[in-house]
């Protein structure tokens, strides 16, 4: 089926502050991620996916190559395949934002 809902689909937990909900199709993944703050995910690299972020709730810091940028809801963010990126929020917030991979992430297919 075709039509899905974020509140139907399932959690999974990654380094105990980060909820993923994850939907993987044939050429894509789409995740929704709740950062609860004090939370950093270090720098890291896709090397084979280009992912666009975009800031649903809240804000965070944003690392990309070696510039840092304070994003907000609305901002979207493109992220090459095998850049360097990273992100960081503050204690008392919960972050949310709408990952999308291409090609897919199959690291995180359940």
């Amino acid at each position: 089926m075709p039509y899905y809902s974020w509140s139907q689909m399932p959690c999974r937990e990654r380094l105990g502050n980060r909820t993923l909900r994850l939907l993987c199709s044939d050429r894509s993944t789409v995740l929704m991620v709740e950062h609860v703050g004090p939370a950093m995910h270090g720098p890291h690299v896709h090397e084979e996916s280009e992912q666009i972020c975009s800031l649903l709730e809240v804000e965070m810091e944003l690392t990309l190559g070696d510039e840092t940028r304070t994003v907000r809801p609305g901002d979207i963010v493109v992220v090459p395949a095998g850049v360097a990126h990273g992100t960081r929020v503050p204690a008392g917030v919960k972050a949310v934002a709408l990952e999308f991979f291409s090609p897919p992430r199959h690291d995180l297919k359940p």
